[in-house]
């Protein structure tokens, strides 16, 4: 059986890390092509929402400068 753990922490480079070198890094250390592709949309798409109150927000999406 296979497994992989990676954690990127990307909160002080969130504004400055460009997608394509992200992906190709991700590449160059071996990373299948699929499993890029999931890290990327982990990266690049993701939807978010605040618990208030015990009661979720509405979701939002990221974007590069958020805090």
């Amino acid at each position: 059986m296979k497994a992989l753990i990676l954690k990127l922490d990307l909160m002080i480079s969130y504004d400055k890390v460009k997608w394509d070198f992200l992906r190709l890094i991700l590449l160059q250390i071996g990373l299948s092509w699929e499993a890029t592709n999931w890290v990327m949309g982990c990266v690049m798409y993701a939807n978010f929402a605040v618990l208030i109150n015990g009661g979720p927000t509405e979701f939002f999406k990221a974007s590069r400068g958020l805090r």
